[in-house]
């Protein structure tokens, strides 16, 4: 549950700068929602690879995959929309 709530979490944190360049279509605001997701991306990793440590590998792996997956493609995506 707690898993679930943080994800919930960070859904609406990441939703707030993601959804200012929308709106502004500003360049600074761009590149702050890049900032702000490969940081995200690399505190969910870095969580997923804490359990894997911690004899969770199941679960770990299962994060890792979900969240760096995710994230790694939202960043990608994030920067080519800066690049257009």
């Amino acid at each position: 549950y707690g898993i679930f709530l943080t994800g919930i979490y960070w859904f609406l944190f990441m939703l707030i700068p993601a959804m200012i360049p929308i709106f502004t279509n500003r360049k600074f605001w761009k590149y702050s929602t890049f900032i702000i997701g490969v940081i995200v991306t690399l505190i969910n990793s870095a969580i997923g690879i804490g359990y894997m440590v911690d004899n969770q590998l199941k679960f770990g792996l299962l994060l890792l995959l979900y969240w760096g997956i995710l994230g790694i493609t939202a960043s990608v995506n994030t920067f080519k929309w800066i690049k257009q």
